[in-house]
Parts: structure tokens; C-alpha cells; sequence
């Protein structure tokens, strides 16, 4: 009986020293890792993500790839795009509702028409991605604004 209560102890030390353990290096590294998507963010321009067809003047959602490998098919996806043709998506992608606002971390080096940005995409918070640069604007998009 004596060596069962030993036991038990010893075990309850030890899930308790793991769980500070934890407590000291796993809670400090998302605070770490929040704190420096907010400094990004604090420094980096804002902007909006659509895409404008300058043929007929529809406007799209951008859409943004996590995966750097992908920015050539994004690139490609957006050179095709033409008022009678919608090209098929073939890579992994998500849609920046076209009210998001994106901060521009950096403009590619190797690729200037890929740009690195970081946004809130409903609940996941400081979403890292790649865009087609050209999608990129200044201002929100005008819902009101129609052509006569």
C-alpha cells in the first residue's frame, strides 16, 4: 500500500513538473510568434486584395497560396483571365474576401509580381500568403461605384 501511494506521487510530480515545463516554453513561443505578426503588422503598408479585369471591369476576390512553390501557377492563373474565360485553378488556393485588409510584408526579390502578406482570414489570425502583386490596391472597394 505504501509503495502504490509512492507511486502515485511520483507520478503526479512528474505531470506536474511536465505540465511547467510546457506552461514555460509552449505558452511564451505563441505569444512570441503573435507579438511579431503585430510588429509586422504595425510596419507594414495596408492594402486591399481584388482583382480588376481591365477588359470588361469585373472585379474578383484575390486569391493568395501559402505555398512559395505555387506563386508560378498564381501568376499564370492571373495572366489567363479574360472576360469569356475563367482558367482552371490548378493549385492550392483561398479566396481574400475583397473587404480584408492585407499588410504587405515584402515584395519578392526573385519575382516582383508576387507579393508576401499577412491578414486576418476569419478565424485564423495572421495569415502569412503569396498574391498576384497587380492585385494589390490602395483603397477598399467601392460597392456603390457602377458604370454607366
Amino acid at each position: 500500500m505504501k509503495i502504490v501511494k509512492i507511486v502515485f506521487i511520483s507520478i503526479l510530480i512528474i505531470l506536474s513538473t511536465l505540465f511547467i515545463i510546457i506552461q514555460l516554453f509552449v505558452v511564451p513561443y505563441h505569444v512570441k510568434k503573435r507579438t511579431y505578426y503585430e510588429n509586422l503588422k504595425k510596419d507594414a503598408p495596408i492594402k486591399y486584395c481584388y482583382f480588376v479585369d481591365t477588359s470588361d471591369f469585373t472585379v474578383r476576390d484575390g486569391l493568395y497560396t501559402e505555398n512559395i512553390n505555387q506563386i508560378d501557377s498564381l501568376i499564370r492563373y492571373y495572366n489567363r483571365i479574360s472576360p469569356n474565360y475563367e482558367p482552371y485553378i490548378n493549385f492550392d488556393c483561398e479566396i481574400i474576401d475583397k473587404d480584408s485588409i492585407v499588410h504587405v510584408i515584402e515584395y519578392l526579390k526573385e519575382n516582383r509580381n508576387i507579393t508576401k502578406i499577412i491578414f486576418n482570414n476569419g478565424d485564423v489570425i495572421n495569415q502569412v500568403g503569396f498574391v498576384y502583386t497587380k492585385t494589390l490596391h490602395e483603397k477598399k472597394f467601392n460597392y456603390s461605384v457602377r458604370s454607366e
